[in-house]
């Protein structure tokens, strides 16, 4: 299994422009890599570590 270290923060806002809020992955464990989509998209699997 390749490694992977992926830190992401994602801002959403409603379809109408309000309720602005930010989603955060952070400390992402990569259990499984595939291509899919002909080849043209790679799809990173994982869970949260047990703590």
């Amino acid at each position: 299994m390749p490694s992977a270290h992926l830190v992401a923060r994602i801002a959403m806002v409603r379809t109408d422009g309000t309720a602005m809020h930010d989603h955060a992955i952070s400390n992402f464990g990569l259990t499984n890599v595939a291509t899919e989509d002909n080849n043209t998209t790679t799809v990173f699997r994982g869970q949260r570590p047990s703590q």
